[in-house]
């Protein structure tokens, strides 16, 4: 029998709406204040299956500055769908909050039929789409269903800044493809071609000058306060993914005698494209995407001139902002930092910071260090025993997290973890473990018959389809992959910094445990 896959497409019904032209026909009521203190989300999902398929709704009054905590910051509320229908009425202390919709997981974390969508007070919203039945689908989702949402409208009222945002993500992607046909015309036309500074501005421009175009078409039926809102997210948003990002890569590359030049010109591009507005944004509401466009700003930037991150966004910036920018670096970053500089930098954060939420996530990260017990995880191997880190004490255990698809994590595995196996072969003291975060375990069964991640005589766990919400990964702050980690005898950490793992030096992993193996246990002395 044929494995079916549901996939989730929107009624078509809604489209003519969008194709004929009538934005305002979906946008009516931005601009006007609504009486209602209350958000409502309604919706009908037609071809689900009754008592078994459920919706998630998430809202955040104010987005937490960790991607890795958004789930936890947000409250939540599950419905299973009766009839295909669900129904959401919920009255948030704060004007404009963020919302997300979503009915399936990947490796334990939900996906998002929409994720983080302004919305306001006095919104009504409402969502209709089919379930349909399609076979031999690869998916990333740990139930294997896929959610195809390319044609996503909203009715109701308040529904147009949720077209204009799902809109205005796909034409970035169109701007973007749009722009290399451009390009090469150009330059095939000319002869020349410009240098990967130019290319990489002259791209954010065209995107930017086209989504703010589109932009303006929504200020008649919006309100201003919102419209300046809306404006700063969707520049933070295609200014991180179209310039900052692409420059950091492209600042790695330069040379020191390069240096100086490229900053130079980088200065004359960044005056004239658009860019958010932090200084009206900080305080007003908690935007993750204002956060990423500024941090990654200031990394470039910091690149450029030969400065320290942590001190630039020190001296640069205030209050609220600077709080969730320090939080945001040191916990993006902590387990990459030099061990003398990531506690030097902690230690002054904790005296700036006051921000309950921002502070918790700082204290947080002293459990990261060295002589820090590990969570004592008890985990399912392929054969589905339990193996529980406690059963390794008096060894030393080095465990290397990752997922299937990961390329980062075949090539650590390659270059670092499997010649420092074969090296430790014959020691019985010292142990290797993986342990993989996906959601599907048929996924991670193939991933260990593939051993690109993994060898087939290492410990080979697996998260019991909790994915990357699993406590041991919460426990550890893991936020990227591969993320090795190093354990002494009494199970507690080693070295916790990938940096110092063989990120870059595969004999560096194999110096790490073998001082790890010369440190007595405190039991001993």
């Amino acid at each position: 029998m044929n494995k079916f896959i549901k996939t989730l497409v929107i009624t078509a019904a809604m489209l003519p709406l969008f194709l004929a032209g009538q934005f305002t026909a979906y946008a009516t009521g931005d601009n006007v204040m609504s009486q209602s203190d209350s958000i409502s989300i309604s919706g009908t999902f037609r071809g689900a299956i009754a008592g078994i398929d459920t919706v998630t709704l998430f809202v955040w009054e104010s987005m937490p500055p960790l991607r890795r905590l958004h789930a936890k910051s947000s409250t939540s509320y599950q419905q299973i769908l009766v009839d295909g229908q669900f129904h959401f009425s919920i009255k948030p202390t704060s004007d404009i909050v963020y919302i997300s919709l979503a009915y399936d997981k990947w490796n334990g974390q939900h996906r998002h039929l929409f994720n983080r969508y302004l919305s306001q007070r006095g919104d009504s919203i409402n969502v209709t789409a089919n379930f349909i039945e399609l076979t031999n689908i690869n998916t990333v989702s740990d139930s294997g269903r896929l959610i195809e949402n390319d044609q996503l409208f909203f009715l109701g009222k308040g529904a147009g800044k949720y077209n204009m945002w799902k809109i205005a993500e796909k034409k970035a992607n169109d701007l973007a493809s749009e722009y290399y046909a451009w390009h090469q015309a150009l330059q095939e036309d000319s002869g020349q071609e410009n240098s990967e500074i130019e290319r990489i501005f002259d791209r954010y421009q065209y995107i930017a000058s086209a989504q703010l175009n589109w932009l303006n078409r929504f200020t008649p039926v919006c309100s201003p306060e919102l419209f300046r809102v809306l404006r700063n997210e969707l520049l933070a948003e295609i200014s991180y993914t179209y310039l900052y990002r692409p420059l950091i890569f492209a600042t790695k590359k330069i040379t020191d005698s390069d240096r100086a030049g490229f900053d130079s010109r980088y200065h004359e591009l960044v005056r004239d494209v658009p860019l958010p507005d932090t200084n009206k944004t900080s305080g007003a509401y908690g935007s993750y995407r204002l956060l990423d466009f500024t941090l990654s700003k200031i990394r470039v930037e910091g690149t450029l001139s030969g400065s320290g991150l942590y001190p630039l966004l020190k001296q640069r910036y205030t209050g609220l902002l600077r709080e969730r920018l320090l939080t945001k670096y040191l916990s993006e970053q902590y387990s990459h930092l030099l061990a003398d500089s990531a506690q030097s930098y902690l230690r002054d954060a904790l005296q700036l910071v006051h921000d309950e939420t921002n502070k918790q996530c700082l204290l947080s990260l002293q459990h990261l260090e060295k002589g820090a017990p590990v969570y004592n995880f008890s985990l399912p191997d392929r054969d589905g025993n339990v193996v529980t880190l406690s059963d390794f004490r008096g060894k030393i255990v080095f465990i290397d997290f990752f997922y299937t698809g990961c390329s980062n994590c075949a090539s650590y595995f390659k270059k670092s973890v499997k010649p420092a196996k074969e090296y430790f072969r014959s020691n019985p003291e010292v142990v290797f473990m993986s342990v993989s975060i996906d959601g599907n375990r048929d996924k991670w069964i193939k991933s260990l018959e593939s051993e690109l991640y993994t060898s087939s005589d290492a410990l080979n766990l697996y998260t019991d389809g909790k994915g990357a919400v699993h406590p041991i990964i919460e426990s550890l702050k893991i936020l990227g992959y591969p993320h090795p980690i190093l354990i002494d005898r009494e199970g507690k950490i080693f070295n916790n910094r990938y940096s110092e793992l063989g990120q870059n030096d595969p004999p560096g992993l194999i110096a790490r445990i073998n001082e790890a193996l010369k440190q007595r246990s405190s039991s001993t002395d």
